[in-house]
């Protein structure tokens, strides 16, 4: 174990480097190494379990440490909309990628300690900051709502943790920042549909009046056209 977690640490050195491509096979050697250990019990597994946990966050923090990089470089390509996009579908394949990393990591943790173990928790709010950048507010507003939970089993059993405290409030701003989004998002949706409507009823209004229109010139035509052919 202490040749895997040497490797997880070069891997977090390279990374604060933003020498990613090398933070990554640091990562993937580690987590290959633990994936590998041989075990004997409960007590082995639960280890190997909070082992391979350690891995996929650190995996799962680099693909969104990547992604934020893509989006970054998509906003500088001035006018280059090829550019722009590439650098779009990388972001979003890199926080898939985390997205799967978070959630091997949430189990992972659940089976080396517990459901309830804060640990989970920062599981939790990971996933639910990849599914915040994938757009998905609702899920990540639900992921945020169940770490929460746990936080607030724990300063419940412990009111004396500050760091509990601290990380609780930080998990309940995050969902009332997203909550705010989701009414936000609410509202343009109903005023966008509210535009759209108008515009109906304005394209409705030009028709009737274009076929009434139309309707009174054939009218006058009719009764312009036997007098035109009289002798």
């Amino acid at each position: 174990m202490d040749a895997a977690e040497t490797l997880n640490s070069l891997g977090t050195l390279k990374q604060k480097l933003t020498q990613y491509d090398e933070a990554a096979a640091y990562y993937d050697r580690s987590l290959t190494m633990r994936t590998r250990v041989p075990v004997n019990g409960d007590d082995d597994e639960k280890a190997r379990a909070q082992a391979l946990a350690q891995s996929y966050v650190s995996l799962g923090n680099l693909a969104i440490e990547r992604g934020d990089a893509e989006q970054r470089a998509a906003a500088e390509e001035h006018g280059a909309v090829d550019g722009a996009a590439t650098r779009k579908s990388a972001a979003q394949a890199h926080y898939s990628a985390a997205l799967t990393h978070m959630e091997a990591a949430q189990q992972a943790y659940v089976q080396g300690f517990h459901a309830q173990h804060p640990k989970v928790a920062w599981a939790l709010e990971g996933l639910a900051r990849v599914l915040e950048k994938q757009g998905s507010i609702g899920k990540a507003l639900q992921a945020y709502k169940e770490a929460g939970e746990i936080r607030n089993t724990l300063q419940a059993k412990d009111a004396s943790m500050e760091l509990f405290a601290k990380e609780l409030l930080a998990t309940q701003d995050r969902q009332r920042a997203l909550v705010g989004k989701l009414r936000v998002g609410h509202r343009l949706r109903v005023l966008r549909g509210r535009e759209a409507l108008q515009r109906s009823d304005a394209r409705s209004g030009r028709v009737v009046h274009l076929a009434a229109a139309l309707s009174r010139r054939a009218s006058q035509t009719a009764q312009l056209a036997p007098k035109e052919l009289d002798p």
